[in-house]
């Protein structure tokens, strides 16, 4: 992982709560640090996760298992920075808005935002032509 990468993590993931039971009036179930288990069901933080909550620790504890932070960092990482090949973007402040807007709306909302933004086609797919237009 880079360090635009953890940048944009720290500053993004920040804002994501954390809780162990499913909010009835949240669509996206239970969550961990705006991992939607109904979306991703066989992320393996759900299994660490189970685990601390069969042994009876606290939400505090839970929050300083550093396995479990880097699973949820690897996940963004993998989900989200790659998928839309953030890392090839130069320049940092678009990494960032790009990242954030996609944890915050989706991979092609913010995909369909950047072209927007460079006035190409909005088909949500992250291809060459984006990439070499936010680097230009």
């Amino acid at each position: 992982m880079d360090a635009n990468y953890l940048l944009g993590y720290k500053d993004t993931i920040g804002d994501e709560g954390c809780t162990l039971e499913v909010d009835k009036d949240d669509n996206g179930g239970r969550t961990w640090k705006g991992i939607s288990q109904p979306m991703h069901p066989n992320w393996s933080g759900w299994f660490v996760l189970d685990n601390h909550i069969k042994a009876g620790h606290s939400l505090d504890i839970i929050k300083q298992d550093k396995t479990l932070e880097t699973m949820v960092q690897s996940f963004y990482y993998k989900e989200f920075w790659l998928k839309l090949r953030i890392n090839e973007i130069k320049i940092q402040s678009i990494q960032l808005k790009f990242f954030n807007t996609s944890v915050n709306v989706g991979l092609e909302p913010a995909t369909k935002f950047q072209q927007a933004s460079v006035n190409l086609p909005q088909t949500g797919i992250v291809d060459n032509a984006l990439i070499n237009a936010l680097n230009a």
